[in-house]
């Protein structure tokens, strides 16, 4: 999570005012797990909240 927060490749706003929320997003040259298909994941998505609060953190397969 870490090196997605310092160097992310893409970072989204999300809602407005006290609801907003900063989705960064990174891709690794390394599989970091499989989904329930077995396809492997690559990317991870991380959601900070306005106060800069990890909300939650994951890998996926594509950019959303």
């Amino acid at each position: 999570m870490k090196e997605t927060l310092r160097n992310p490749d893409r970072i989204t706003k999300q809602g407005e005012r006290k609801y907003t929320r900063w989705v960064y997003e990174k891709e690794f040259n390394k599989p970091l797990g499989v989904d329930a298909n077995g396809d492997i994941l690559t990317k991870v998505r991380v959601v900070v909240d306005r106060r800069g609060i990890v909300v939650t953190g994951f890998p996926q397969k594509d950019f959303k």
